[in-house]
């Protein structure tokens, strides 16, 4: 099985990395498919694919990539067979990391999931070819296509099932998406004093580069990290005076201090 032609449903940061790496490394994109028609174009223009509103499609024959959300999968997938005036597609891959490919069974008889493991912006032009995808297929020779499609835009493919790829997910919320939150939480003590939040840059720099290098284990370091209760209870003061956040820190605290407890 070969996968010569692409195409995209979706508009969002996902479809516009897609968009882009496909381009970049040769990869047909035939059509891009999006309910907002201003963005869709703009997608066709940076991969020279035709695009379309989901109910102007006429036809798939090529394998179609989900760059939708989570829950618009299904949906998506019921209103293009509508469309298209097909029982199945040829083939399909979706791009969520905690949907299982299950969801997919019922609109083709080649089920695929294509994740690529990054925090994403639809105008990030400059992607690095060392992001880790994720794949997943029922058929062998399906995989073998998909896998030849990931190899050739990153040096990292891994195989990974759906159940697995929940928790490759749940991680990724912690160390992305909860971390982020942390800054902003910083950036708000910051606005009290009226410091600027880029005086915390140089430290959050080195607090990643320090776990990537140790491990976040080692390289834990804090209040909470050497049982230092006088700091950590004055902390507590600041945040119950501002009226926010010290459940939070509280948590978190405790967390660090029940993992160190563990080593």
């Amino acid at each position: 099985m070969i996968i010569q032609e692409i195409s995209i449903a979706g508009s969002g940061n996902m479809a516009f990395y897609l968009a882009r790496v496909f381009k970049r490394n040769n990869i047909l994109v035939k059509k891009i498919i999006s309910r907002n028609i201003d963005e869709v174009k703009r997608l066709a223009k940076i991969c020279d694919a035709e695009y379309f509103s989901i109910d102007k499609v006429r036809d798939i024959e090529e394998t179609l990539v989900l760059a939708v959300s989570d829950t618009a999968i299904e949906e998506v997938c019921e209103q293009l067979l509508q469309k298209i005036a097909r029982k199945k597609f040829q083939s399909l891959l979706h791009t969520a990391g905690s949907t299982s490919i299950d969801v997919l069974e019922k609109f083709t008889d080649y089920p695929g999931v294509f994740y690529p493991f990054q925090t994403l912006k639809k105008d990030e032009e400059q992607v690095s070819s060392n992001i880790p995808i994720f794949i997943e297929t029922r058929d062998a020779a399906y995989l073998e296509a998909v896998k030849k499609i990931a190899n050739s835009i990153s040096s990292n493919v891994y195989e990974m099932n759906s159940e697995d790829r929940k928790y490759l997910h749940l991680a990724a919320v912690f160390a992305c998406n909860f971390s982020n939150h942390m800054y902003t939480l910083a950036n708000e003590i910051c606005n009290e004093i009226s410091v600027d939040f880029s005086v915390m840059h140089h430290l959050i720099k080195k607090t990643i580069e320090n776990a990537v290098e140790l491990g976040p284990d080692k390289a834990q370091t804090g209040p909470a990290a050497r049982g230092d209760s006088v700091v950590m209870n004055d902390h507590l003061n600041l945040l119950r005076e501002m009226g926010k956040y010290d459940d939070i820190y509280k948590k978190i605290s405790e967390s660090i201090q029940g993992l160190i407890g563990k080593e």
